[in-house]
C-alpha cells in the first residue's frame, strides 16, 4: 500500500481503484480542504462521508441514499421481541409483535417481499432471534444477513430501501 501525502491525492486514488465516482472524489477532497461545515453543507458533508465508507466497505462506489436526522417513529410500541444490526452506520432491525415480524431500516419500517416476489407488511415468526447476525456482502450491492441457528435470512437492496425475506425457520 502507498502511503499518500494529501487528501486530494487520496482521493484520486480511490477513484483510479474504481471505488468512487469522480465527481464524489472531487467533493470529498474540496469538504476536506475547507473549515466550513454548518447548516445545508454539513448535511452534504454527511452524505457524501455516509457514501464513502460504504463505498469502502463495498470495494466499488455505493449508491446514494437518503441521509437525514433519524427522528423516531410514531408507532411507539414494544416489540416482545427484537434483533438488530447495524451495517454501513444504518441500523437494521427485526422486530416481532404477537409472532408478527417487520423489518426497519433507522427506525422506519421497509417494504419486504418473500422469496416468492409476495409483497408483504409482516411475516410469521415467533421470536426474534437471540444469536448475532452474519453480514455478507455481495458484489451487487445486495447485503445479506443470516441469523443462525434460526436460520433466519434476509437481503437488504443496495439502498437500504426495501428487503426479500430469504428463510425464515
Amino acid at each position: 500500500m502507498t502511503e499518500i501525502a494529501d487528501a486530494q491525492a487520496a482521493f484520486h486514488e480511490l477513484t483510479e481503484r474504481g471505488m468512487l465516482e469522480p465527481a464524489h472524489a472531487e467533493r470529498l477532497a474540496a469538504w476536506s480542504a475547507s473549515h466550513d461545515a454548518s447548516g445545508d453543507r454539513a448535511m452534504q458533508i454527511g452524505r457524501d462521508l455516509d457514501r464513502l465508507l460504504r463505498s469502502l466497505e463495498l470495494g466499488a462506489p455505493a449508491p446514494e441514499l437518503p441521509f437525514d436526522a433519524i427522528i423516531p417513529r410514531a408507532d411507539i410500541t414494544n416489540p416482545t421481541s427484537a434483533a438488530a444490526v447495524v451495517i454501513s452506520g444504518r441500523v437494521v432491525q427485526l422486530e416481532e409483535r404477537d409472532g408478527r415480524a417487520v423489518i426497519s431500516v433507522d427506525e422506519w419500517p421497509i417494504p419486504m417481499t418473500l422469496g416468492s416476489d409476495e409483497r408483504v407488511t409482516s411475516f410469521a415468526l415467533a421470536a426474534a432471534p437471540p444469536t448475532r447476525a452474519e453480514v455478507h456482502r455481495e458484489p451487487t450491492g445486495v447485503t445479506r444477513v443470516v441469523w443462525m441457528p434460526a436460520n433466519i435470512a434476509i437481503e437488504l437492496a443496495p439502498d437500504f430501501a426495501s428487503v426479500r425475506i430469504v428463510s425464515v425457520a
